[in-house]
């Protein structure tokens, strides 16, 4: 994965060899069928390095619009978390993940979740160890006792905090 740094030099070196082959091609093509080709491409070219310098304003644009905030994201979960529900669920927890900031931390509400298993507690699990590793704090709360025994047995205990539950 490459840094939001190395993402920008990425596209601003991108449109400028676009433009310069650009330019070579049209000034110095011999035959007109080459001169037409580079003129066929320009757009496509240009429009990819347009979408990749914009790509790239948006994520620094959002990470810095995102700092000021202090308050948590919070995710209420609902329902059951296993197997059949953890892609989506895994969905959503990345990208609240990816909006929560290290000031106001990440807030994962668990109240009424009712059943959760392995498939569930491995979501949560990869969630919290992204967020460590942004440094961004995760909190669980109003975990229930059967609940808070599977994420405890799943090792999260480690990467998270709890809030408003009781011990497994």
């Amino acid at each position: 994965m490459r840094s939001r740094a190395e993402k920008a030099a990425f596209a601003a070196a991108f449109g400028a060899v676009t433009l310069a082959t650009t330019w070579i091609g049209v000034r110095y093509a011999d035959q007109r069928w080459s001169q037409y080709a580079v003129v066929i491409a320009i757009p496509f070219v240009l429009r990819q390095a347009v979408l990749e310098i914009r790509i790239t304003l948006q994520q620094l644009w959002r990470r810095f619009s995102l700092t000021a905030r202090r308050r948590p994201v919070v995710v209420t979960l609902r329902g059951s978390l296993d197997a059949r529900t953890a892609a989506r669920t895994a969905r959503h927890l990345d990208t609240a993940r990816k909006a929560a900031t290290p000031a106001g931390g990440l807030t994962i509400d668990l109240t009424h979740v009712r059943v959760i298993d392995a498939a569930g507690s491995t979501v949560l699990l990869a969630t919290a160890g992204k967020a460590a590793r942004d440094h961004v704090p995760v909190t669980v709360q109003g975990a229930g006792p059967g609940v808070r025994r599977t994420l405890h047995y799943s090792g999260l205990d480690h990467l998270v905090t709890y809030r408003n539950d009781t011990r497994p």
